[in-house]
Formats: C-alpha cells, sequence, structure tokens
C-alpha cells in the first residue's frame, strides 16, 4: 500500500513524508525540530487517513514498532518538538514521566499554579518539630493531612530538607 499525506491543506503537503522518511535515518546527534504543524507542542502528521504525532511515527520507522500498547515515543533530550530518531526511544510511562521530572517538563512545588505553599513555607513547617499539625494547618490554609505529609516527606520531596 502507498503511503500518502492526506492533509493536502497543509502548505507543506508533499514536503511531509520525505521529511519524515529522511528523519528516520538521520545520523545527526543535534535536535532536529518538526518544521510543521504542531498541535500541544508535539508535531502532527495525518498519513493514510490516521493522526500520529510526528516523533512517534518517526520513532516506529526508526526503531521498530512500538512493543506493547502502553509504550510512548520518549525524547531522551527534552525536547517534546525534536525528531531526531537518536533522541528518541520506546518507554514505558513510568520511565517517559520520569524524563520529563530529569528535564524539568513537569512544574513542581511553588513553579505549578496550584500550588499554595512555597519551598520556604515547607522549610518553616518541616522545622516546626513541637507545633500540632491543625495550628500549622489553619495558619498556611491547608488540611492536617497536608502537613502530616510534608512533615513525612510523602510531598514536597527534595524542596526543602
Amino acid at each position: 500500500m502507498t503511503e500518502e499525506i492526506v492533509s493536502k491543506r497543509h502548505p507543506s503537503y508533499g514536503k511531509l513524508l520525505p521529511f519524515v522518511n529522511q528523519m528516520a535515518q538521520h545520523q545527526g546527534a543535534d535536535c532536529v525540530e518538526w518544521p510543521y504543524s504542531k498541535t500541544r507542542g508535539y508535531g502532527q502528521i495525518e498519513l493514510n487517513g490516521r493522526h500520529f504525532r510526528a516523533h512517534r511515527l518517526i520513532c516506529e520507522r526508526a526503531h521498530g514498532p512500538c512493543p506493547t500498547g502502553k509504550h510512548h515515543a520518549a525524547h531522551s533530550c527534552g525536547n517534546k518538538v525534536c525528531v531526531n530518531p537518536s533522541h528518541l526511544r520506546w518507554a514505558t510511562r513510568k520511565e517517559n514521566e520520569a524524563d520529563k521530572i530529569a528535564h524539568g517538563r513537569v512544574p513542581r512545588w511553588e513553579k505549578n499554579g496550584h500550588a499554595k505553599l512555597t519551598s520556604a513555607d515547607v522549610l518553616y513547617i518541616r522545622r516546626q518539630v513541637g507545633r500540632k499539625q491543625k495550628d500549622l494547618a489553619t495558619e498556611f490554609r491547608v488540611s492536617e493531612a497536608t502537613i502530616s505529609m510534608i512533615r513525612n516527606q510523602r510531598i514536597w520531596k527534595g524542596a526543602a530538607p
């Protein structure tokens, strides 16, 4: 069956498949960013009527089919628009999530938009050995369970000693 790029509306129609095939054979060390359409930060391609993330398609062409339906095409470089096959590999969700944390792509601690506390708050809470959780929870407007998890390092690990 002949492959065909379906999205004729795309301004780069006709260049996409040759680029994918060229990237699958690419040997360079630097990141190569997907130069065409992107959705949610990832390169996109429509091939034979199916939508693909470009890095996943290139990973498949360069490294063979996905080992299981649960594997992800992971970026060793941390650049989600990179399609260099030497930066791509099949990884489990857990491995991929660990990569994202290692590359700083997951907002943690006060960088998380939902955080109610700062690293300084956490350090202060952990130093308050004699104070009741209830009092600290009231002071910081969080639950007693949150104070307990902070003190036992179940949350905010590595944010403060």
